[in-house]
């Protein structure tokens, strides 16, 4: 099946629009969260994705990311900045910031707008 980007943003605008809590991903199913998961995991492995999401302190973040080695994402294996903060990677997707050079991580539930480029 398919992930419908374009139905995703009129939903979360329509969403925003009527005042209700909660985003897309938080009142989907697993299976549709499973299918934006790899929708996601795609475009960021082929190209780079503009996303915007709410940080932990409120704050809205804006973020150009990949997962494609040749458009800058760096792999290294590298221990975790801080272990004793366990979340499930299920709940997180972590990425490489094209702007900062660093990987960075969003919480899926948090995510709040995608925009991608196809060049």
């Amino acid at each position: 099946m398919k992930f419908d980007l374009q139905a995703f943003n009129k939903s979360e605008t329509w969403r925003l629009l009527q005042g209700n809590a909660g985003n897309w991903y938080q009142e989907a199913s697993e299976p549709d969260r499973q299918k934006l998961q790899n929708w996601m995991y795609g475009m960021l492995n082929e190209s780079t994705v503009q996303i915007e999401f709410t940080k932990a302190d409120g704050s809205m973040r804006s973020m150009t990311c990949t997962l494609n080695e040749t458009l800058g994402a760096k792999h290294v294996n590298k221990e975790p900045v801080n272990q004793s903060k366990t979340v499930d990677k299920k709940e997180t997707c972590a990425v490489w910031d094209c702007n900062a050079n660093g990987w960075r991580s969003f919480r899926w539930d948090r995510l709040q707008k995608i925009a991608v480029t196809i060049e």
